[in-house]
């Protein structure tokens, strides 16, 4: 079967990691001497650095609580406003994609990923707050397997348009026929995953993770205990 072909199966193949779909790929890109495709793939790897450099696709949306130390649990942080509230519920990924994997993978079924901001944003936030308590976003998992869909899906087109001008390999290796069909290509990796320039993204958020499970809040009683916490200030 040809190196391009397995990449095509690999990539419809759920069971598969994304992370080894990736190195796979990595391996045709440079072979093939396709700079732009071996650099994203790279960065999918090793993680974003720039935050102007992440695609669309990194970019999730969650729930902003704080760490209620009364209480030892989590509560709502409500805003001023839905353009507020959408500000800082969206957050972008910079991670490893290995780590995204692994945040999938051991996540809990009902629970969330409790993902901090970075500190002059949980800063921002905190003097804001009539009593500081430190926040964070709450995200579904469902948020990080589109991440992982998004690049199982980049990678399959891709091989898919090789194919469809002639570059499939033989083993490990490329004809200089095939390689010049690959270079003489104008496709570029923002065909597949989105420009990642001028987008709606925050350039400022980037997110680390803990592995936290949430159950679902007990609205009444963190109600409650907010205004037996005004009472008690009052007093």
């Amino acid at each position: 079967m040809s190196l391009v072909s397995e990449l095509q199966q690999e990539a419809l193949n759920e069971k598969v990691p994304v992370v080894g779909l990736l190195r796979k790929a990595l391996l045709v890109a440079n072979k093939l001497d396709l700079k732009d495709f071996a650099e994203w793939i790279e960065r999918e790897l090793n993680g974003y650095g720039d935050a102007k450099d992440i695609p669309p696709y990194r970019l999730v949306s969650g729930i902003t609580h704080v760490w209620n130390p009364y209480r030892g649990g989590y509560q709502l942080l409500h805003f001023n406003g839905p353009k507020v509230d959408e500000r800082y519920s969206q957050m972008n990924f910079h991670l490893p994609l290995s780590e995204i994997e692994h945040l999938v993978g051991s996540s809990k079924p009902g629970g969330s990923i409790v993902a901090s901001y970075p500190p002059k944003l949980e800063q921002r936030l905190m003097n804001a707050m009539r009593y500081r308590m430190q926040p964070s976003l709450h995200i579904e998992p469902s948020q990080f397997r589109r991440i992982l869909d998004a690049v199982r899906t980049a990678v399959l087109k891709w091989a898919i348009e090789l194919e469809q001008k002639g570059v499939s390999g033989d083993g490990l290796s490329f004809s200089k026929k095939e390689k010049a069909a690959a270079s003489r290509s104008t496709v570029s990796i923002e065909t597949y995953i989105g420009s990642m320039h001028q987008s709606q993204i925050q350039r400022d958020v980037q997110g680390s993770v803990q592995t936290l499970t949430v159950n679902e809040l007990d609205l009444e009683a963190v109600g409650k205990f907010i205004s037996e916490l005004e009472a008690a200030f009052a007093a």
